[in-house]
This record gives structure tokens, C-alpha cells and sequence, in this order.
């Protein structure tokens, strides 16, 4: 009976209770925003007729209980006119694709349109661009009505189809003029010594780490890592070389190098010690071949951060690697191609550095070389000339434990003055570092190096650098020259003293000599 009066005591305060709520509520619903009381961007939708199609595209796509959710949204909502005469991809993947470029993960609103870039759910950028007339674009398609905002976000009405675009490098390895661009985006690689599969047994005069051969190298594709022509995310511009281009230049690179015999192929981590075109290649030490480095140089420093639409006549950017690059406006063909992630030109020119054609050369002064005439003999090697008396002495082998040092050849310059000429059969014109790689034999003569009339090192003391403990070659930087017409150079070396540790020795061990080009200020074609 107690608990029943309780009750009915309650009554009147829950009426209460509820006549206020219900004031309050009408007085809310007075002030509450409309786009509150349309609710989300699926229900603002689906009450429109004009999108009653789009609606149907997003209920097949799967992408209907996303805009009735809470997470913010901007809808880039085509009305039933602009999807009259457009034909969708029954498969549903393909579908989301292109419903995806019309939905974004936040709201945008007319006056923050100008100039953005956002992804939409595809992955895929869209971007919004404003002319100066104050017409707004996204992706090039024309916005009608702005800013039709939902308790979850905003829709704009659009008059066509915003369809997936490539990005950079989709619309490169699509293009068939750049499948030689294409093939080195696939193939492009790096060699760098293992640090953790090699034993570091000191160091070089140059500070450079010295490891227990044989050494042992890792490929690193760096390229497509650099320049991201796959990231939506990132705006780039790239200057691609066409095909026809790519062969011009390799051409000319050839013509530059002294003809096909000079040019070095691709040598792999397999092969012996090799001389190709003078140009000496130690056991263990891969080269990817003069025309890869000529595309590595090339492809590596065109891409660019940043859209740019149109160029002047030189335009100085800098690239993905901080470097500066050049590139003309009459170099480039027609207009640029416009992707997701940005822009592409076609290159039908390009202004080529000069250390392209000038790759280091490099003499192995063997004694005896293959006949050009029958490979299967030898003849002794006419890019060696000795002078008063000076001759070979022997090819020698130096092993140190577990390191194999290689081999060098020995020399007897047989009395002070005598001398030996190293040829190069053909250098391009251009400055070089002459380098000498030797072996500080302990009872090693005195030498002077001469480039011509002009002297390079005098009195180099071959001993100097002796250390039993330690057999290593040495490479001493012997001056600059500068060669003045394409074709051979030669290099002397005079006797100008014996060693104070052994009387009338005049003994000279070389591993191997190089012009090491020294980068020139002007660019040739």
C-alpha cells in the first residue's frame, strides 16, 4: 500500500519532468541548423532526386553505409544529367575506382577549394584549381553548386565524371616512345659493398675502408625510391628522354669514347680481372656498362618536386637528389601530359654533361696482350715504350693471407734517366686527375711523371709507403692535365734516382694507371 502511494505521489513530477523536456526540445528544434535536421550525406541524397542514379552507383560500389556514418565526408555528387551517357564497370572493384574519386575523408568547403590536393578514397589525388574568372574545377570537372552540407559532411554538385588518372608511373611504362625508360625502371640498380658480409682489414691514403677481397656486394633498386612516381601523395614533374633521344645520346657517347670497341659493357660480380677498351676491372668489382651509367645519370636527375605546367625558355630546378638541373623549353616536346601526381614532359633534347662521355680511363700495363689480329695469340703491348734502356721485368702476384692483392707488373728502368711512356689509345678532350696505382716495393727507385713537356710529380720516392705488415697497392694523385683534341694520350715516367734502401735498383711496380675526368663548367650536346 505504501509502495502504491509512492507511485502515484511520483506522477505529477514525471509529468512535470516531461512537459519541461518537451519545451526544451521545441526550443532546440528552433535553432538547430537545417543540414542537422537533413541528417547524413546519404540521406541529403538520396532526397534529391537529381542524384537518385548516383545513389544507386554508391549503393552497388559499397560505399552507401560509409556516408551514413559519423566519419566526415566531402561528396562530389554528379546529378542524373551528367551520368545519362556514361557507361560503369560491371565489376565491382572497378566500380569503387571511380565512385572513390568522388568521395574524400574530410570536409572541404568552396573557400578552402583553391589550389588543394587531397586523396580520395581511391588513393588517387584530386585536385582542385580556381580560374581567374573564379570558376572552380576538381580534376577538371566544372562545380555547379557548392557547399550542400550534411550532419557528416558537405556534397558539390559536379557535371561529369571524375574518372581515375594514371600516375607518373603508369602513364610512363603506357607510353610505347619511353620503353627504354620504362625497361630502366624495372632493371635500375645500385652496387654497394655489404658492410655486414665483408671484413674491414684498414683503411686507404684517401680514408676510404680497405676490405679482405674477395668483396662482396648487395643490389639496391634506389630509383623508383627517389623519385616516388607511384606516391599519390607526392606532386612531381618529370623530363623523360624518348626512346629516339635515349639512342642519340648513347650514339654520341660512342663517337665521343672512340668507337663500339671502347665502350664497356655490362660486367657482373663473376667476372676475372678484365681489361675492355683500356680499362681495367679487378676481380669482384661489378660495372653496370657505360651506356646503364649513361641512362643512371640521365634518369635519375629529371624528376622534379612540384607541378609546372608550362615552362620559360631555361628553367633551373632542383631534383629528387638536391642537385641542380637545366631544362629548356625548346627541348621538351609539345605540351606537358597531365597525371594524378602530376606532370610529364617528353624530352626530344637534352643538354648531356660532359663526365657522360668522359667515364675514367684506366691502363693495365700488361707486358702481353691479345693479338687484335688472331685473339688466340699475344703480342707484346704496344701502348708501352720504353726509352733508354728501360724494360719489363715481370708480372707479379701478391697474396697477404687471406687477402688477395691482385697482380702488378714490375718495371726496370735499368739506370737513372731512363723511361717508360704508358699510352692511352684515345682519351676525349677534357681535363683529367692522372692517378697512379703502385705497389711501395721496399727496394723501389725514385720517379718523375711528365705529361708531355709538363712535369706532373717529381721525385716520387716509390719507398715511401712500404709496410710490410700491410701489402696494399697505393693510388697517388699525380696532377691535371688537360687534354686539348679527342685521341691518345700518353703518360712518362723517369727514372730520377735509386731507392736509399738498395743501391742501383730502379725497380717500379704498377697496377694500373687513370685519367680520372675532373667535371667541366660547360655542358656539351
Amino acid at each position: 500500500m505504501k509502495k502504491y502511494k509512492m507511485i502515484r505521489q511520483s506522477i505529477p513530477v514525471l509529468l512535470l519532468a516531461f512537459l519541461s523536456f518537451s519545451c526544451i526540445e521545441n526550443n532546440m528544434d528552433d535553432n538547430t541548423p537545417a543540414f542537422v535536421k537533413d541528417g547524413s550525406l546519404l540521406h541529403l541524397l538520396s532526397k534529391n532526386a537529381d542524384y537518385s542514379d548516383f545513389c544507386k552507383l554508391l549503393t552497388q560500389a559499397g560505399y552507401d553505409s560509409i556516408l551514413a556514418r559519423g566519419d566526415r565526408f566531402t561528396v562530389w555528387a554528379p546529378d542524373n544529367e551528367a551520368l545519362a551517357d556514361v557507361t560503369f564497370p560491371s565489376d565491382r572493384a572497378e566500380l569503387r575506382k571511380i565512385l572513390g574519386m568522388h568521395l574524400m575523408p574530410s570536409a572541404l568547403y568552396k573557400s578552402e577549394m583553391a589550389g588543394e590536393h587531397t586523396l580520395s578514397l581511391s588513393g588517387k589525388m584530386l585536385k582542385t584549381t580556381q580560374s581567374s574568372s573564379g570558376d572552380i574545377r576538381v580534376n577538371g570537372i566544372p562545380v555547379t553548386q557548392f557547399d550542400i552540407r550534411a550532419v557528416n559532411g558537405v556534397i558539390h554538385r559536379i557535371s561529369g565524371i571524375i574518372m581515375p588518372a594514371c600516375n607518373l608511373e603508369e602513364a610512363v611504362a603506357s607510353d610505347p616512345s619511353l620503353a627504354l625508360f620504362k625497361e630502366y625502371m624495372e632493371t635500375n640498380f645500385t652496387y654497394v659493398i655489404d658492410p655486414e658480409k665483408n671484413i674491414k682489414i684498414g683503411y686507404d691514403t684517401l680514408n676510404n675502408p680497405i676490405y679482405q677481397e674477395p668483396v662482396v656486394y648487395s643490389k639496391q633498386y634506389n630509383y623508383l625510391t627517389d623519385a616516388a612516381l607511384d606516391d599519390e601523395s607526392q606532386l612531381s614533374t618529370l623530363f623523360v628522354p624518348t626512346d629516339h633521344l635515349l639512342r642519340k645520346l648513347v650514339n654520341d657517347m660512342v663517337q665521343a669514347k672512340g668507337g663500339p670497341g671502347r665502350v664497356v659493357p655490362a660486367l657482373d660480380d663473376m667476372h676475372g680481372d678484365t681489361l675492355i677498351a683500356g680499362r681495367y676491372f679487378k676481380a669482384f668489382m661489378p660495372y653496370e656498362g657505360d651506356t646503364a651509367a649513361l641512362y643512371n645519370e640521365l634518369f635519375r636527375h629529371i624528376c622534379v618536386r612540384g607541378e609546372y605546367p608550362s615552362l620559360d625558355e631555361q628553367n633551373r630546378f632542383t631534383n629528387v637528389l638536391g642537385e641542380e638541373c637545366i631544362i629548356r623549353a625548346s627541348d621538351v616536346e609539345g605540351e606537358p601530359t597531365q597525371v594524378s601526381n602530376g606532370y610529364y614532359y617528353k624530352m626530344k633534347d637534352l643538354a648531356v654533361p660532359d663526365l657522360f662521355y668522359r667515364k675514367p680511363l684506366m691502363l693495365l700495363p700488361l707486358q702481353k696482350v691479345p693479338d687484335p689480329a688472331d685473339p688466340e695469340k699475344t703480342i707484346n703491348n704496344p701502348d708501352i715504350l720504353y726509352v733508354e734502356g728501360a724494360k719489363y721485368s715481370a708480372s707479379v702476384a701478391k697474396p697477404n693471407g687471406a687477402c688477395y692483392t691482385g697482380k702488378y707488373s714490375r718495371f726496370d728502368f735499368t739506370k737513372i734517366g731512363a723511361s717508360i711512356d704508358f699510352r692511352f689509345p684515345f682519351a676525349v678532350k677534357g681535363k683529367y686527375k692522372v692517378i697512379l696505382s703502385y705497389f711501395p716495393e721496399n727496394n723501389a727507385g725514385v720517379v718523375s711523371a711528365f705529361y708531355g713537356t709538363l712535369p706532373l710529380m717529381r721525385n716520387l720516392q716509390m719507398t715511401g709507403l712500404f709496410n710490410s705488415r700491410l701489402l696494399r697497392y697505393v693510388e697517388k694523385d699525380l696532377g691535371t692535365i688537360e687534354v686539348e683534341t679527342d685521341g691518345p694520350v700518353r703518360i712518362r715516367f723517369t727514372c730520377a734516382g735509386s731507392s736509399p734502401a738498395a743501391a742501383n735498383k730502379y725497380t717500379f711496380g704498377v697496377d694500373y694507371l687513370m685519367l680520372r675526368p675532373v667535371e667541366e663548367t660547360e655542358w656539351r650536346k
